[in-house]
């Protein structure tokens, strides 16, 4: 439900939505849900998720909305290089996994495609937080908020835990080591991911 909400995506019955990810990686379980859920169309893939295969869809289903890791943006973004690829259509991006790089958010800025990292798991269901600049921020401050794991979405607590002391309030937040915690109202009881790094 995050991902529908205006502060994400917002998505609506305007848009079309394209999850590109295996079915074992979370990344975009909940895109299939939120368009079922706000009237969008929804591509699916397939299991060819080759960058000269998703080149095409791309071209001609037109999605506006999608998702998936760096890697598969990556390999796009080498293929259009030897190749012609149109991603006109496609607004928005929601990209995580693995950090994004910024060179890619750049790349993909020139070409009118704007990835936001995201960050979530399994248990978040899946999505945890959005890198989406708040209002306000300047616009040589936009691609640094874009870089970050982001701010957590609606329903999603979170704290870093190191020797049994909250970090979540610490002069500069937290940094380091210790024990991340999540949870959400979707989910029956707490995450825990010891010693994320």
């Amino acid at each position: 439900m995050a991902v529908c909400t205006g502060s994400v995506l917002g998505l609506s019955e305007r848009d079309r939505v394209l999850p590109i990810a295996s079915m074992f990686h979370a990344n975009v379980w909940g895109f299939p849900y939120a368009a079922w859920m706000s009237g969008a169309d929804l591509i699916l893939p397939g299991r060819c998720l080759q960058p000269e295969a998703l080149a095409k869809l791309i071209a001609s289903e037109r999605p506006t909305v999608s998702g998936g890791v760096p890697t598969i943006w990556s390999e796009i973004l080498r293929h259009a290089e030897t190749s012609p690829v149109d991603l006109s259509s496609l607004g928005f991006v929601l990209c995580g996994g693995a950090a994004v790089p910024r060179a890619l958010m750049e790349a993909m800025d020139r070409r009118g495609v704007r990835i936001v990292q995201v960050w979530g798991m399994t248990e978040t269901s899946p999505l945890g937080a959005v890198s989406i600049p708040p209002v306000g921020t300047p616009a040589d401050e936009q691609m640094d908020w874009r870089t970050r794991t982001g701010r957590l979405v609606y329903g999603v607590e979170a704290r870093v835990i190191d020797g049994g002391r909250d970090l979540h309030g610490a002069p500069g937040g937290p940094r380091g080591g210790g024990d991340r915690r999540a949870r959400r109202a979707l989910v029956g009881a707490a995450a825990f991911v010891r010693g994320a790094q």
